[in-house]
């Protein structure tokens, strides 16, 4: 049998062997072979069988052995394979994917853990939070709802929700979308490192909750009167609620569910991220998108909303803000669409002129693209002749009664009362004639500029401003005079004393200047007109002659606000001068404690583009070195 199954090679070299062996031994082997007993023969044959079948079970175990091995590799090899691919799939997720439809604002950072802890330990934040202004914002209406919805919201996670907290449950990839802003209802997601998942404010309360699941994944709930608080851990990403539902739809999204309409798939968020283009894949310390009509329908906004211009805010359908941190500075994109085309002319070569004469060291600018004639008589109005509201206030209630007041006598029974009163003598403000003039030539851009004067007096604080009209033909300076003198001479003058034109040189130019005590001085500059309060700031303009390329926009400013924060804080604490010992420092203590608080921003410039459709705004921060 073990002939039959030998090789041929084996075989040859046994043949071989045999024929080569000596007489001698083939002899021995014979004889030996023919004195063997039979039954001694069948037992080694035996136990050769039994020692050759042990050897082929033996080889056998071990190839199935390797054959398992090798399939158990292949196999967690496509295991391993798939739970890659799907860990790559999750990262590259935009969060707004998970979150549910619904929501009237989106909130999402790229870093959030960098930006909550560079905010938790700033020196802005220290100051702000030891400064007036902070401690009038506590005793706020707003604080005490939002210090009332802070309870409740503990209450029902067993834990404060502080910013130390927080951070623990803080990681690269965050967003939080906010679905009622009277509720505060929101859901809550963020990328955390393994670690941070098994250690963080959730994991230690996570007793305390009750587990359920939803899309196959378990999450947990506690609730507390009607305030409820879930959350879940799926994969990577840890997902916070404050309703169940919205958690469970989270979850549902997370798992690949198609049935469910997420943040991604709304009409506003779709319209704000295609406006941004390329910037929508970037990395960004904070992304605000907002569903701005249903927004200005809360009741909350209208209350809350300190810029007051819900009537202007109802023209648009969404509203995005992105800020990138860089070392010098912070850069804001927004993005307003309207919700219908509006007809938008630009004047690029009146903007581009204009730009040429804005000093360096100026404390404020303001460049429009603009042939608003009411515009530009408001701004004349302001920062030439009456600070003052332009029309008188409507009373709607009737005036108090008094009982402390003198009694009439018989003698007042002679005193007509059918009559109406005698008219005032003071004269008002008359800017028709210029108003005119602005519209006969035609108004293309304004530019106002303006300048805190340096502080030699020590009680008052002066400052000194501009304001450039540029039309599409040139100005008649003899109507511009007569027009500026008819607008003020009822009740500035009595027979235009005091308002007699007179040149005043300075450098290259000649410009006009009223002789009395009312500070006014234009210049015409073929189609620019040019008034200011003193010939310094005008004189400064006109001599100016920027290098930098003109920029481009409907609208351009800059403030510097380091250099006009000390002028600021002195006009703050004049306002507030009083002789009663518990008057409120409203402006000195509240408003420029504020101001000090920031006083890390060195200035902010701002750039609008308008294409009718889309308003877009950058607004750079620059940082104090």
């Amino acid at each position: 049998m073990s002939g039959a199954n030998a090789s041929p090679v084996g075989r040859s070299h046994q043949e071989k062997s045999g024929a080569n062996a000596s007489p001698v031994g083939r002899s021995h082997q014979e004889k030996s072979g023919a004195n063997a007993s039979p039954a001694r023969s069948a037992s080694a044959i035996a136990r050769s069988l039994k020692k050759r079948r042990s050897h082929r079970e033996m080889f056998k175990q071990v190839r199935f052995w390797k054959f398992w091995q090798f399939g158990m590799l292949v196999c967690f090899g496509i295991v391993i394979g798939v739970w890659a691919a799907a860990q790559v799939s999750v990262a590259r997720q935009p969060l707004s994917n998970w979150m549910p439809a619904g929501a009237l604002l989106y909130l999402e950072s790229s870093d959030f853990a960098t930006q909550l802890r560079d905010w938790n330990r700033s020196e802005v934040k220290t100051k702000w939070l030891a400064s007036k202004n902070h401690e009038q914002f506590l005793t706020t209406r707003l604080v005490l709802k939002l210090k009332e919805v802070y309870r409740e919201f503990s209450s029902a996670a067993g834990f404060e929700p502080d910013l130390d907290e927080l951070e623990t449950v803080a990681g690269t990839d965050t967003a939080l979308a906010l679905y009622d802003l009277g509720r505060l209802d929101l859901v809550y997601i963020s990328r955390l490192p393994s670690a941070q998942l098994g250690q963080n404010v959730l994991t230690r309360v996570r007793a305390d909750y009750q587990s359920r699941n939803a899309a196959g994944e378990s999450y947990f709930v506690r609730q507390s009167g009607n305030r409820t608080a879930a959350f879940a851990i799926a994969g990577d990403y840890v997902v916070v609620s404050t309703r169940e539902d919205l958690l469970a739809t989270a979850l549902e999204l997370i798992r690949g569910n198609t049935a469910g309409r997420s943040i991604s798939q709304e009409t506003w968020y779709e319209d704000a991220l295609r406006a941004i283009a390329g910037d929508a894949t970037g990395p960004v310390a904070v992304r605000l998108v907002m569903d701005l009509p249903n927004v200005i329908k809360t009741p909350y906004f209208r209350s809350y909303w300190i810029q007051r211009n819900t009537a202007d805010l109802r023209n648009y359908s969404a509203f995005l803000s992105q800020v990138k941190r860089n070392t010098d500075a912070l850069e804001e994109n927004r993005v307003l669409i309207r919700s219908e085309q509006m007809p938008i002319l630009a004047h690029e070569s009146a903007t581009t002129e204009l730009q040429r004469h804005i000093p360096d060291g100026v404390g404020l600018f303001r460049l429009w693209d603009t042939s608003s004639v009411d515009f530009a008589m408001d701004l004349i109005r302001q920062k030439f002749f009456a600070a003052g509201p332009t029309a008188s206030i409507a009373r709607r209630n009737a005036p108090v009664f008094s009982l402390d007041g003198p009694v009439g006598s018989e003698a007042d029974l002679q005193t007509r009362i059918d009559k109406a009163p005698k008219p005032s003598l003071a004269g008002a403000l008359t800017l028709e004639l210029l108003k005119a003039l602005v519209e006969s030539a035609g108004l293309e851009a304004i530019l106002h500029l303006e300048s805190s004067l340096p502080m030699d007096d020590t009680t008052f604080v002066r400052s000194d401003a501009v304001v450039a009209l540029r039309a599409s033909t040139a100005w008649n300076a003899a109507d511009v005079r007569s027009a500026l003198t008819a607008a003020v001479a009822s009740y500035q003058s009595v027979s235009a004393i005091g308002l007699q034109w007179r040149n005043v040189a300075s450098g290259n130019y000649m410009l006009s200047q009223w002789d009395g005590l009312l500070p006014l001085t234009i210049y015409v500059d073929g189609q620019t007109l040019w008034i200011a309060r003193t010939p310094a700031l005008l004189s400064s303009a006109l001599n100016q002659s920027t290098a930098t390329a003109p920029q481009s926009g409907s609208y351009l400013a800059r403030y510097i606000h380091r250099g006009e924060l000390s002028p600021y804080l002195k006009i703050m604490r004049m306002l507030d001068l009083s002789d009663q010992p518990n008057y409120s420092s409203f402006f000195s203590e509240n408003i420029g404690s504020l101001a000090s608080a920031l006083d890390v921003i060195q200035s902010v410039s701002v750039k609008t583009n308008d294409s009718g459709l889309v308003q877009r705004q950058a607004i750079r921060y620059e940082l104090a070195r």
